[in-house]
Formats: structure tokens, C-alpha cells, sequence
């Protein structure tokens, strides 16, 4: 689906003619929310997933328990570092929910840490700091934030929310999910 689409019907009605168990998406918010919107008057019931594509626009927007938006980031203020980050952002005159400041947030994080780590460096010594980056954000992200020379993701741990309809609120519904393939979690076992 193009990001610009601005008419998704034929990709809705295709979606609920193969009648899924559920639907992956990387869609930002206004996508998103047309999407869900075309599924619904298809008829489709299913869950639909969106993986870090939008913010919580769509779930306040949507307030649908069926829309689940998959993030490495909290987007409830339940832990300390969720608490800090939306003082700091308030404080500065921006809104902690907006799209892309929370991911601004904790790239200056991590590039202060990697500057703290390496002073005055070159290139080569700032990518070593980087790559040698392993801190907790007090749940401002679902787990630590950690990198290596061979793993550049930084964060490999998830929050999963949805809309709680009984209490009109965005909710986690699952935390400290880990990313991975299936035959490394099976290994583990």
C-alpha cells in the first residue's frame, strides 16, 4: 500500500476477502486510521497490528480494542522514565504524544551518552561509543537500549497497547515482548 495513498478501498476489500486470523501494518497514523476505517465497513473484524508504523493518534482516534500498535516506546505514563521524558518535553513546550518526539527524544539520549563516553572523538571513536552503548531507560523504552558492532537495532524489546474500552484509555496489553525469530525463541526452551 503506498504511504500516500489517500483511497485504500481495494487494498481493504482484498484484506477482508482473504479473511485473516490478523493483519500487520507499518502505516502512519492518517493511513492507518483509513485503513481500519475501510476493514470496518468491509465487515472485517480481525486484529490488526501495527508495528512502530504510527503513534497514538490512531488508537485515541480509532478507540477500537481490535487496533493494537506494537512500539518499542511507553506511550503510558506507568513507569519513571515515561514520567521524566513527558516533563522534559512539556517543560520545553511540546506535546509527549506527538508523532516522532519521543524517537527525537532518545536519539539525543543516545547520542549525549556516546559523546559523554568518547569527549572530544573522531568518527571512528564516536561509532565505537555508539556501538558500545548499553543503558536502562527506566521504561521509557520497553527494555534497555544496547548496541554492538553487529547489532545496530539498539532496542530488541516491545510494548504492545490497545484501546480499553471500559476505561476510555490507551493500555498496555503486553510488555517486555522480545524480538527474534521463532526458531531462536524455540531454542531457548
Amino acid at each position: 500500500m503506498p504511504l500516500t495513498a489517500t483511497d485504500v478501498s481495494a487494498q481493504a476489500a482484498q484484506i477482508a476477502g482473504a479473511k485473516p486470523d490478523v493483519v500487520l501494518t507499518s502505516l502512519a497514523d492518517t493511513l492507518q486510521i483509513l485503513l481500519m476505517r475501510q476493514l470496518k465497513s468491509e465487515g472485517a473484524d480481525m486484529p490488526v497490528v501495527n508495528y512502530d508504523g504510527s503513534s497514538t493518534q490512531a488508537l485515541n482516534t480509532l478507540q477500537d480494542p481490535n487496533y493494537n500498535l506494537l512500539s518499542s516506546f511507553a506511550y503510558t505514563d506507568e513507569t519513571d522514565g515515561y514520567k521524566d521524558y513527558a516533563k522534559i518535553i512539556t517543560d520545553a513546550g511540546f506535546k509527549p504524544l506527538d508523532p516522532f518526539v519521543n524517537r527525537g527524544y532518545l536519539q539525543a539520549m543516545m547520542f549525549k551518552k556516546a559523546m559523554d563516553a568518547c569527549k572530544a572523538c573522531t568518527g571512528d571513536d564516536l561509532i565505537k561509543a555508539i556501538e558500545a552503548l548499553d543503558f536502562d531507560t527506566e521504561g521509557f523504552t520497553a527494555g534497555p537500549v544496547k548496541f554492538t558492532a553487529d547489532n545496530h537495532r539498539g532496542q530488541d524489546t516491545y510494548y504492545v497497547y490497545s484501546w480499553d474500552a471500559a476505561n476510555s484509555a490507551i493500555v498496555p496489553v503486553a510488555t517486555d515482548l522480545k524480538s527474534g525469530r521463532a526458531e531462536d525463541a524455540a531454542a531457548e526452551q
